[in-house]
């Protein structure tokens, strides 16, 4: 039994043939996938031991060491250009955006991003957006009192908005229960920072400017 996050990614990556997942932890995405699909190439990378050791010690109690390769690599650079799908879950913009641009040379090779980042998700659809990638999936997740969003990003050109970049073109479209909960939380935590002493005139402006955005939003719904 897989988390609601895993669940997502597996969902996501499931129609791929070719998936590496990038800091893959307990491989729980891979081993998921190569239970779910027989035709499917499928490589976890970590660069530490520990997490490498603990890797390829799941793959093999779950009985599929011939099915899952693993590397112990930094980010892409030992990804061979066969993987089609990238993985990048469970880690903030800055290191997403570090691995890439250490091999920036590579995303040429690469047809689909799906990512799972836990800060700046208006900085991970903005710089996808201009490495020439569009999304094509979104999906907000609420577990453990965390809210998460997971994006799949494919080969393609968008023009995206900014209330679209700050909160995801297909989640606005599609707007769920969990994105009502997940825009109202957005909400007060807009009114929390309002409420303090000594933000700059222009990021209260900003401020202002979201949260008329979103109180329109959860009015139409409401």
């Amino acid at each position: 039994m897989f988390s609601k996050r895993i669940e997502c990614l597996i969902n996501f990556a499931s129609d791929s043939t070719s998936v590496a997942d990038i800091g893959s932890d307990h491989g729980y995405l891979l081993i998921g996938l190569a239970k779910l699909k027989q035709d499917i190439d499928l490589l976890g990378v970590e660069n530490k031991l520990g997490p490498f050791l603990q890797l390829n010690k799941n793959i093999r109690l779950n009985g599929l060491k011939d099915r899952i390769k693993t590397s112990l690599s930094n980010g892409l650079v030992e990804v061979s250009d066969t993987y089609k799908t990238i993985v990048l879950a469970g880690m903030g913009f800055n290191n997403i955006k570090k691995i890439i641009d250490n091999s920036i040379d590579k995303i040429k090779n690469i047809d689909e991003f799906i990512i799972d980042s836990h800060t700046n998700l208006y900085e991970i659809r903005k710089y996808f957006n201009n490495l020439g990638y569009k999304i094509i999936k979104e999906k907000i997740i609420y577990e453990d009192n965390i809210f998460y969003c997971v994006i799949k990003f494919k080969k393609g050109h968008e023009i995206l908005k900014e209330e679209e970049l700050e909160y995801g073109p297909i989640v606005l479209k599609e707007f769920d229960d969990v994105a009502k909960k997940y825009f109202e939380n957005a909400l007060n935590h807009i009114n929390l920072i309002l409420n303090k002493i000594g933000i700059s005139a222009e990021k209260r402006e900003a401020l202002i400017k979201q949260k008329a955005y979103l109180e329109n939003l959860l009015g139409k719904i409401n």
